[in-house]
């Protein structure tokens, strides 16, 4: 069977009568809430139509074609929410996360940069920005965009998390011989600069599987190198090689 051959079953009517609009609204709402995605998006479809420039129609209809996967659609309706609302942060930052969804990268960090620059209290929408420059190598740029959030919230959880992920990953870029995801240290002074950084991560105090995993795997991997004699390698890069481990993708940790 094919999607095609799927359809889903219409919205029932709201309480108000069909052409309510303030019911189809709500409904869409309650939808989504349940993560009831079909039915938010025939209420909410509606919901645009009957109250034609209404910014949260329609962004109660991308966020429920967002949950069934249609993210051009999700992403044309996001737009058309911005330029009714173009200062709320929450539609911006709706965009990055489709943008983000979809592997566009730069409208992801264009978006969620504005969305931080709208509401410059909020803590998620810079953590967002340092999530993509993660997930594109950018870590230095990481680390200056998520350091000053950590220095402002530095017992939440969410925002240790993604400074301990920065902090292993700037590890793991440290050695200068680096080539298919993997890396391998070649002196002492390499050693003492990711110890210090790891140590860092896990200063942090989180309890978290991933980050726990990498800790003990990068120190375990410190340990076994700096009992080696130093001298040039006589293996071909990559015979002893510690392969990174892969930053999960988080439009959703918030």
């Amino acid at each position: 069977r094919s999607r095609n051959d799927v359809q889903p079953s219409p919205a029932p009517t709201p309480p108000g009568g069909r052409g309510s609009s303030a019911n189809w609204v709500e409904q869409a709402k309650d939808a989504l809430a349940e993560g009831d995605y079909h039915s938010a998006a025939y209420a909410a479809r509606d919901a645009t139509h009957t109250l034609g420039d209404s910014a949260e129609a329609w962004i109660l209809r991308s966020r429920a074609n967002a949950g069934l996967g249609k993210l051009d659609d999700a992403l044309y309706e996001v737009r058309q929410a911005i330029t009714i609302e173009p200062h709320n942060p929450d539609f911006h930052f709706h965009a990055g996360l489709v943008h983000e969804e979809l592997s566009q990268w730069e409208g992801a960090l264009s978006s969620y940069r504005t969305a931080a620059r709208l509401a410059p209290d909020e803590f998620i929408y810079p953590l967002a920005v340092g999530s993509v420059l993660l997930q594109n190598g950018l870590i230095d740029e990481a680390l200056l965009t998520i350091e000053p959030v950590h220095a402002a919230y530095p017992t939440v959880r969410v925002v240790n998390f993604y400074l301990a992920q920065a902090l292993l990953d700037k590890a793991e870029s440290v050695p200068a011989m680096q080539g298919d995801g993997a890396y391998r240290v070649s002196s002492p002074g390499e050693i003492t600069t990711m110890r210090a950084l790891v140590g860092r991560a896990a200063s942090l105090g989180l309890s978290d599987d991933d980050v726990d995993y990498r800790v003990r795997h990068i120190a375990d991997y410190l340990d076994r190198m700096e009992k080696r004699t130093w001298a040039v390698p006589r293996f071909p890069f990559g015979y002893t090689t510690f392969k990174a481990v892969a930053i999960p993708l988080v439009l959703g940790v918030v």
